[in-house]
């Protein structure tokens, strides 16, 4: 399986949830992007990098519904701008 690296938070978990998968693992994106594109590897995208890069046009991207594959992400603001905030995220999600 292709792995790019650093992948955050999500390196223990995969590791702890697939202790006998061997890893290419690989720092440079370009060439990462590249391996993933022409070769029959198997890879890991988020919706993130599915929304913002169009270069995996011959390959499908499955959801993983694993319960660790889930995980909630706080955006930290000023008290006296919470409200303001709030109503930018309403906007985002109308919008997708």
């Amino acid at each position: 399986m292709l792995l790019f690296n650093p992948i955050g938070i999500w390196k223990d978990v995969v590791l702890e949830k697939m202790p006998n998968m061997n890893f290419l693992i690989q720092n440079d994106r370009i060439i990462y992007q590249e391996l993933a594109e022409m070769q029959n590897l198997l890879h890991f995208r988020s919706n993130f990098t599915l929304e913002r890069e169009d270069n995996f046009k011959n390959n499908i991207s499955i959801p993983i519904a694993d319960k660790e594959a889930k995980m909630t992400f706080y955006c930290v603001c000023k008290k006296n701008i919470k409200n303001e905030i709030e109503k930018l995220f309403v906007s985002f999600s109308k919008d997708s």
